[in-house]
């Protein structure tokens, strides 16, 4: 009797120490599955990613709208980039009130005489004629025209490839609301990307514009006053300044700088609970599949459920 019972007690012995893969060994191994958000705090993140992915969509809309508004302002209109006017000589035959309204856009200029009786008049001069724009201020004014030109051109370009980066830049936003993954890396960074690149190119333009062209409407137009360059006596300058294209470059910057903020800030969009329940019960389905086959995989994620039901009791 003492003999058989020490040779099932060996044998006991041997079989545990040759398998030690048992609950001792799985209890050291650490779960590698993340943890789960309640699903209260999931919402809130799920609607805040969404809401701050909304403003960039207006932020980055309002961008647009202003950046394409601004390039009306390619003629000398009420969207020039730069504007000026300079009073008529009391000593002039012209009623007292005779201005000269000058606008200047991207690719040409508006020479206005207004308020002047019968010496009223309007004229729309290219900075590419340069013969025309000489004539329109007299001598001295081909640095301005010149530069004007080459300013304006290059203005133009790089607003319009700004806002089509912005148009592609919006529907990169409109992927990210839409994507119910967490791996939106690569959208997350050209979204920032395509609205940083409108970011610069506005800032580009009106800095080039108010640090070359404007300049030099500002030098020849200075050297108009209290001559008679144009034919007509001048006062006076009353303005120099930007105008309303200018303005909306500025502020269309930073629009389009508040959406690349948003979204180089927002990391990814959160899985809805509704989809992590799922996931879970597409798991629940496999396991139970796997248990009727005898699948150690099934057992092995049984234990690691059982594991952490005995940690949180412990922990509590």
């Amino acid at each position: 009797g003492r003999t058989t019972s020490t040779c099932v007690d060996l044998a006991c012995f041997h079989a545990s120490t040759a398998h030690p893969t048992t609950h001792k060994s799985r209890r050291r191994q650490p779960s590698h599955r993340p943890k789960k958000q309640s699903k209260a705090n999931r919402t809130i993140m799920t609607y805040a990613n969404r809401g701050a992915h909304t403003c960039s969509i207006i932020t980055g809309v309002i961008a647009v709208i202003l950046g394409s508004i601004a390039l009306g302002g390619s003629t000398g209109n009420d969207l020039a980039w730069s504007r000026a006017r300079v009073k008529v000589a009391e000593t002039a035959p012209v009623p007292v009130d005779c201005d000269l309204e000058l606008e200047f856009g991207l690719i040409s200029f508006e020479k206005r005489f207004e308020n002047c009786g019968d010496s009223s008049s309007s004229t729309s001069v290219d900075y590419s004629d340069t013969d025309a724009c000489k004539q329109a201020f007299g001598p001295g004014a081909e640095v301005m025209c010149n530069t004007c030109r080459d300013t304006g051109i290059s203005i133009g370009t790089i607003e319009s490839v700004a806002l089509v980066l912005g148009i592609i830049g919006l529907i990169f936003i409109l992927l990210r609301i839409c994507d119910r993954s967490n791996k939106d890396q690569c959208k997350r960074f050209l979204a920032t990307a395509l609205f940083l690149g409108v970011t610069l190119g506005l800032l580009i333009s009106w800095v080039s514009w108010a640090s070359t062209c404007h300049q030099e409407i500002r030098s020849v137009v200075m050297s108009l006053q209290n001559t008679d360059k144009l034919g007509i006596s001048l006062g006076d300058t009353a303005l120099i300044g930007v105008s309303a294209g200018f303005s909306l470059a500025l502020i269309g910057m930073f629009f389009a700088l508040a959406a690349t903020l948003i979204e180089c800030a927002v990391n990814g969009s959160p899985i809805p609970f509704s989809e992590q329940q799922k996931d879970v019960d597409t798991r629940k389905k496999e396991d139970i599949e796997l248990h009727k086959e005898g699948n150690p995989i099934a057992f092995s994620r049984q234990h690691d459920v059982e594991l952490g039901k005995e940690e949180r009791k412990t922990t509590a």
